[in-house]
């Protein structure tokens, strides 16, 4: 795990390992020029049963990589189970500033910053609405990818 400095801040990416969940953390990563730590986490039982918005969460509540100190700079979280760990890290450091990717249905209180589609209700202050889902596509790995399959698709008629 890195260590932070003053010029590189620890990251997490903070998600329940589901590939399109952790894609769009790993996606708003990349833009902002920042390396993560990928912190695939699960909730121990009885809060896996119960509902992750209840906020009884402690050190002992989650299966995966350890949630501890150092704690990070900034945490970008997505999907349902990553509501419980946020609230946590968030308790551990309130000045870790947290971003909540897709509408976790709860108060935006909760979190520093949520992005969420065009189509979910979740509005307010802190509150990012966006178009598409956040992803990794670039222009620049369109391009690459341009010239890795060029001579596939110039095969291809027109």
């Amino acid at each position: 795990m890195s260590t932070p400095s003053p010029t590189k801040p620890l990251v997490w990416i903070v998600t329940e390992g589901m590939a399109g969940t952790e894609n769009q953390c790993l996606g708003v990563a990349e833009a902002l020029g920042v390396e993560a730590v990928i912190k695939p986490i699960c909730l121990r039982q009885p809060r896996k049963s119960l509902s992750p918005y209840i906020g009884f969460e402690n050190d002992d509540s989650f299966i995966g990589d350890h949630l501890e100190a150092p704690w990070p700079d900034l945490v970008i979280a997505s999907g349902r189970k990553s509501i419980a760990a946020v609230r946590y890290i968030k308790k551990q450091n309130p000045k870790t500033f947290t971003v909540q990717i897709q509408d976790p249905r709860i108060k935006s209180s909760a979190f520093d910053m949520i992005a969420v589609p065009e189509h979910d209700p979740t509005r307010g202050s802190k509150v990012l609405v966006t178009t598409a889902s956040p992803n990794r596509i670039t222009s620049a790995r369109l391009a690459a990818a341009k010239e890795e399959f060029r001579s596939e698709f110039e095969k291809l008629p027109a």
